[in-house]
């Protein structure tokens, strides 16, 4: 009786654990679904709009809006200028062959100026520059500078400038030339001319390397 009990409990145990390894294995053998975060977030970023025209940090931000009406939004302060299409295209406008076009877009160019940062204030000097050697008398008829006063506005445009002539290879060369060229070319202007074209080139300090 005592062996019959024994192989009966050897029997069960062996059908136990026969069943433990059978579950065990379909275990092992069901597929894990993997999730690949990486993927998830290309496939997202892919999906969105990056050139959207409404996208603030798109390139193409306002770029299906008339010119003259981001730069008006610029002037009151209603959007910021950044490194953009329309912000690019205002700065070229200001050494525009049209007068009319430059005497619209100059405000705006002045309000580029002083709220720049970042990377657009390490460009904007190119563009200062430009405008300034191709028109320098209207320059600096049309900056205003209270008497007494720090002139705000051409000290922004003379800093603008003296970061881009510093990234010239030959700064102090450049300088020079600039001045001379200034000179010339207001040496016929009156006296309020004169006196900015002074104070512009004292703005700029460019120092021997």
């Amino acid at each position: 009786m005592k062996n019959h009990l024994n192989l009966f409990a050897i029997l069960v145990l062996s059908i136990f654990f026969l069943g433990c390894s059978q579950l065990a294995e379909k275990k092992k053998d069901k597929p894990v679904k993997q999730v690949n975060l990486a993927s998830e977030l290309n496939e997202h970023v892919s999906n969105s709009n990056s050139d959207s025209t409404s996208n603030p940090l798109s390139y193409h931000y306002l770029a299906d809006k008339d010119l003259k009406k981001v730069a008006r939004w610029i002037v009151s302060d209603s959007i910021e200028p950044a490194d953009n299409k329309v912000t690019f295209s205002i700065l070229n406008s200001i050494s525009d062959s049209n007068k009319a076009t430059r005497d619209y877009y100059f405000p705006a160019y002045l309000a580029i100026v002083k709220k720049s940062d970042g990377a657009l204030a390490q460009i904007i000097g190119s563009y200062s520059l430009r405008y300034i050697k191709e028109y320098p008398v209207e320059f600096f008829e049309r900056i205003k500078c209270d008497k007494g006063k720090e002139c705000g506005d051409l000290l922004n445009v003379a800093s603008s400038v003296q970061y881009e002539i510093e990234m010239g290879q030959n700064p102090i060369q450049e300088f020079a030339q600039l001045r001379r060229l200034i000179n010339e070319k207001t040496s016929e202007s009156d006296k309020d001319v004169k006196k900015k074209v002074k104070r512009f080139l004292g703005y700029i300090e460019i120092k021997k390397v």
